[in-house]
């Protein structure tokens, strides 16, 4: 299998601090998603995975960014999934899961 490649829509996420972990689901039925908030000096990123699956925190539920990657999985062909958030470090706090797809919400400075 080919290697999964670093998704384009953050560059070396792990040099951000990870300010913020958010789970919504909807009421009004809509699409379940995973709000990660990055700060770097002055400059914030909020990307949003929609439907995340299997989410948990390597070495407990403590957010955090060292050694988190966003990996493009697509060309593993798996229904439904297009993302991979996983970390290269053990037991560090960052979050782990699958997802459908991923957007920006907001980029900018405080």
């Amino acid at each position: 299998m080919p290697k999964d490649a670093d998704h384009a829509i953050i560059t070396r996420p792990w040099e951000f601090e990870l300010i913020e972990f958010c789970y919504r689901r909807p009421n009004d039925g809509g699409e379940p998603y995973v709000d990660l908030v990055f700060q770097k000096a002055k400059e914030k990123r909020r990307l949003r995975f929609f439907s995340p699956r299997d989410i948990y925190f390597s070495g407990g539920p403590s957010p955090s960014s060292i050694g988190l990657t966003i990996l493009d999985i697509r060309n593993r062909q798996m229904d439904g999934l297009g993302i991979r958030v996983e970390s290269y470090e053990a037991s560090n706090g960052a979050p782990q899961f699958w997802a459908r797809t991923v957007e920006e919400v907001y980029s900018g400075s405080e």
